[in-house]
C-alpha cells in the first residue's frame, strides 16, 4: 500500500516562531550559545518551559503545507505578519 506523506509546517498567526524563541532567551535572560551542549539540564529545562508558555500564550499556529507555508512568505514577507493577512491569503 503506498502512503502519501504531506508534509506540513506551522504558521504562527501572532507572533513568528524566531521571536518567540528571542523572547525565550530575553526572559530567562541566558546567553544564546552555538552549542547546545554548553547549556546545563536546568538551563534546558527552563528554556523549554518558558517557550511552551510564550507557545500557549501567543498561540499554536496553525497547519500548512510547506508549498502553502512558502506561498504566504513569498506574498507577505516573513517579518511583521499579521492575522489579517492569514485570513487574507486563506480567502484567495
Amino acid at each position: 500500500m503506498l502512503k502519501l506523506l504531506i508534509h506540513k509546517s506551522v504558521h504562527h498567526l501572532y507572533k513568528s516562531f524566531k521571536d518567540i524563541v528571542e523572547e525565550t532567551f530575553l526572559k530567562t535572560k541566558l546567553n544564546i550559545y552555538s552549542n547546545i551542549g554548553s547549556y546545563t539540564q536546568d538551563e534546558l529545562d527552563l528554556l523549554a518551559k518558558t517557550c511552551l508558555e510564550l507557545h500557549y500564550y501567543y498561540g499554536l499556529g496553525v497547519c500548512l503545507s510547506k508549498e502553502y507555508h512558502l506561498d504566504f512568505h513569498n506574498c507577505y514577507g516573513r517579518i511583521n505578519n499579521t492575522l489579517e493577512q492569514y485570513y487574507e491569503f486563506k480567502n484567495k
